[in-house]
């Protein structure tokens, strides 16, 4: 819960017209579950989202996050997530977010049902003009936000 109520701060701010650097937001969701046994990569440039891609963006993580702890890797002894990101294409740039556990047993099909959290991926993803996929690997899951960045407002 505080690390939802970090993360609404971050990126309601104080005066609204509110952006957030993509590291920072990845770092302030993941903080307060990350140990020395609960292992995680962040690697990319330095983005700034804008005020519309703030929150979307940053429910993906939470939901990415919770679901790791419950059910993924970091549920397991040993497992490990990496969360990288790269821009493509020339201005608008086009942000690609990848989230990737590793872990001994991977996770469980979920059988074709919809759980809530498909659904606030998707529908973040909606809100971003953008997709997303998930795929279960032997070895885990990996997840991919991929979105038009957006310029922040001066």
């Amino acid at each position: 819960m505080r690390a939802l109520l970090k993360a609404h701060a971050m990126t309601q701010g104080e005066n609204g017209g509110v952006t957030a650097r993509l590291d920072g937001l990845v770092e302030t969701v993941i903080a307060p579950y990350r140990s020395e046994n609960a292992h995680c990569t962040i690697e990319g440039p330095s983005v700034a989202l804008s005020e519309r891609q703030v929150v979307p963006v940053g429910l993906v993580l939470h939901e990415l996050v919770t679901n790791a702890v419950k059910y993924g890797a970091w549920s397991q002894p040993g497992g490990d997530i990496a969360i990288r990101w790269e821009l493509a294409g020339d201005k608008p740039h086009r942000l690609r977010l990848e989230w990737r556990e590793h872990c001994d047993q991977a996770p469980e099909p979920s059988n074709g049902k919809r759980g809530f959290g498909s659904m606030l991926l998707q529908s973040s993803a909606r809100q971003l003009d953008g997709e997303w996929t998930r795929e279960l690997e032997d070895d885990g899951i990996a997840v991919t936000l991929s979105f038009p960045l957006e310029e922040p407002a001066a």
